[in-house]
């Protein structure tokens, strides 16, 4: 009811709109993605959903793999290939090695000089490393869930240490954001549609956001129930 006026130049390029009853029918194993709910507890599904493909992802800026866990790996790999890290990176690799992999005294790392650069070896020598087993044999104490969930990542090609190529989000939590491929679940919350009849243009707001994200396609995953999704 109160549309500001707005000049609208299209791109010369096509983009693409598609639709869908589920969101399981989108595939999102390649480019760049924002993936939108309404609220919240929406994106819970989505979230299980990317990962149990072996994905990398981001939740509100929150990656899908702890920071600490992803230094520790590709520093322990980086120590394998003959490479030198530096104390932080130690730091976290003895984190996540069980007791066993480290002789007794040396766990808390009190005789490390943390100005200097570690190889291998010089673990090995001088601050009682034990083991040099390829990262998800050594880094036990990162948990099992973790673990077999970064293996998958891995085995897809993935470069860890750099962002997700998808982001989930609330619509309102990526306003401002945009990307290539945009997936809008259409569905509302019981306040949401309730608001609806009270006061569409909010909800109406909410909908553009959502559909304006996008840089090249859209796809649209249909409510529900119609009565309890976005009114197109």
């Amino acid at each position: 009811q109160k549309r500001q006026p707005k000049s609208w130049m299209p791109k010369m390029e096509r983009g693409e709109i598609k639709y869908y009853n589920q969101y399981e029918q989108v595939d999102i194993s390649s480019g760049e993605w924002l993936i939108m709910a309404s609220t919240n507890y929406m994106l819970n599904d989505l979230h299980n959903w990317i990962k149990s493909q072996g994905l990398l992802f981001e939740r509100h800026g929150q990656r899908s793999i702890a920071d600490s866990v992803v230094t520790a790996v590709v520093g322990w790999e980086r120590l394998r290939a003959g490479k030198a890290v530096n104390f932080e990176v130690v730091q976290k690799v003895y984190k996540h090695l069980p007791a066993s992999s480290v002789k007794r005294g040396h766990k808390s790392l009190k005789e490390i000089n943390p100005e200097l650069m570690y190889t291998m070896g010089d673990l090995k020598e001088k601050h009682g490393l034990l083991t040099e087993e390829i990262w998800h044999r050594a880094l036990t104490k990162i948990g099992e869930d973790q673990r077999d969930y970064l293996i998958a990542v891995l085995k897809r090609g993935a470069k860890i240490g750099s962002r997700p190529p998808i982001q989930l989000s609330t619509i309102h939590g990526a306003k401002g954001g945009e990307a290539d491929n945009v997936l809008l679940l259409t569905d509302l919350s019981p306040k949401f549609a309730k608001d609806y009849a009270k006061n569409a243009d909010d909800i109406n707001r909410l909908l553009y956001v959502g559909v304006t994200r996008t840089k090249q396609a859209l796809h649209i995953v249909l409510p529900k129930n119609e009565e309890k999704g976005f009114r197109f």
